[in-house]
């Protein structure tokens, strides 16, 4: 698996490399091409890390007894009658080789027959997701993923910090310093809930089931990830980057709370926004001057940028690609090349041009020269934003790991699968330090 990853991440490195030549000799048709083929790699290589990072915590065979459990603890939801036991076609489902195999790994048996034997495999029934999933969607995480995590012990939980530092003072023999009062601040998670409601029919066959558990799956993982992904970039709680609410509806996770790109606007806080862009590189720049002390160290920031504003950036001299600075590097995930050495992400959860309306989390509009979303006038919407943030100013706050219930509508001979989770994302520094920097400007310039 090792070999795998550096091939692929050679494979990445290369792929820049060409992208870069290209873009330099003007070559604008194949670094498109380019572009879409670094994308796939990336993915597998991605894929390919999150493989090799659980395998650090579980074996292979644990991996997969994880994952059929997983699927078990669905199909159980799935398949229950109306008073609330198990359908008999779990019993046959049990009986899948599939399964079967993967249980026995564990040490676990299942026999043949499994509604009449005494412990033939009705209590392996899980009641919960195994700690692989919660671990799979944390791995699929790139922009939610730069930020620090803690578990909250309650649903309000105080997080203390230091907004002020404590220099030493000169001191005189026998005479005592002046006195500093210890700088305390605190700031307040409030745990909110991310749901996902999956509805089945009833004409779902168990064979069918059988194939579409594992699809049912990675569907919670990626819904889950995508959710804090857009949330932690693009949450508003009021209208600082969406003037009105049709810019993301009340059940869109970007209304669960508020992100970066608010932090950035609010005239409250930093309000640290740079209109007119032209040159993004020279942008880039501008931004992080902008951001004072917590824009000195790359090492605590990252630039999130989208694709096309990748391929712009490659042209530039202080652009690194992966082959510049080694493929034993230390990289975050989903980044694809660095700028005065710091990690670029590339992210499709930015404004993208051809997008006239918010059709979802995952696909943004165009915002207006202010960086804002306009719902009321589409045709001021032409501009597009990159971000630069400090990884340290921010933190998650993990209150309820995942928990899945079903509802049964008799009239639609349906069942809805609904997975639920609490968190909240939060500054931790004072409101008005400049922790993060938006550059907006015309999506010709980016």
């Amino acid at each position: 698996m090792k070999e795998m990853l550096e091939k692929l991440q050679s494979e990445v490195a290369n792929l820049t490399r060409t992208m870069a030549e290209k873009a330099a000799s003007n070559h604008d048709a194949e670094v498109k091409e380019l572009s879409a083929k670094l994308t796939d790699v990336q993915k597998e290589l991605a894929d390919r890390k999150n493989q090799f990072e659980l395998g650090k915590v579980v074996t292979a065979d644990q991996k997969q007894v994880d994952s059929r459990m997983d699927e078990l603890f669905i199909a159980s939801a799935l398949l229950r009658t109306k008073s609330g036991a198990l359908d008999p076609v779990m019993d046959t489902l049990i009986q899948k080789a599939e399964y079967r195999d993967s249980l026995k790994a564990s040490g676990i048996t299942v026999d043949a027959n499994t509604s009449v034997l005494v412990g033939g495999g009705a209590e392996i029934i899980p009641t919960s997701f195994s700690s692989t999933m919660l671990s799979e969607i944390f791995l699929e995480l790139e922009i939610a993923n730069l930020f620090q995590r803690i578990n909250m012990p309650s649903a309000t939980f105080v997080f203390p910090f230091a907004p002020k530092r404590v220099i030493a003072r000169t001191a005189v023999e026998a005479v005592a310093p002046t006195k500093d009062k210890a700088n305390t601040g605190n700031i307040t998670f409030n745990a909110k809930k991310l749901m996902a409601n999956v509805e089945f029919t009833d004409e779902l066959e168990m064979d069918s089931i059988t194939a579409v558990l594992p699809f049912i799956r990675k569907q919670l993982i990626d819904g889950f990830a995508l959710a804090q992904e857009t949330a932690c970039l693009n949450g508003d709680l009021g209208t600082t980057i969406y003037t009105a609410a049709a810019g993301a509806s009340s059940e869109d996770a970007r209304r669960l709370l508020n992100g970066i790109r608010e932090d950035s606007k609010n005239v409250a806080k930093a309000n640290n926004l740079l209109q007119g862009v032209t040159d993004v590189a020279a942008a880039l720049r501008t931004m992080r001057a902008s951001m004072k002390k917590y824009g000195k160290k790359p090492s605590d920031l990252a630039i999130i940028v989208d694709m096309s504003t990748y391929n712009k950036l490659i042209t530039n001299t202080a652009f690194q690609s992966l082959y510049s600075y080694g493929a034993g590097a230390t990289l975050l995930t989903g980044e694809l090349g660095r700028f005065d050495n710091i990690p670029i992400i590339v992210t499709e959860l930015l404004p993208q041009t051809g997008v006239t309306v918010e059709s979802g989390p995952d696909s943004l509009g165009q915002v207006n020269t202010a960086g804002v979303y306009d719902a009321t006038t589409s045709a001021n919407n032409t501009s597009k934003i990159c971000v630069m943030v400090n990884k340290n100013a921010y933190m998650w706050g993990d209150r309820k790991q995942f928990a899945l219930e079903t509802f049964r509508n008799p009239f639609t001979q349906s069942l809805n699968l609904i997975g639920a989770q609490r968190l909240d994302f939060k500054k931790v520094l004072t409101a008005a330090d400049p922790t993060v920097a938006v550059g907006v400007g015309l999506a010709a310039n980016f």
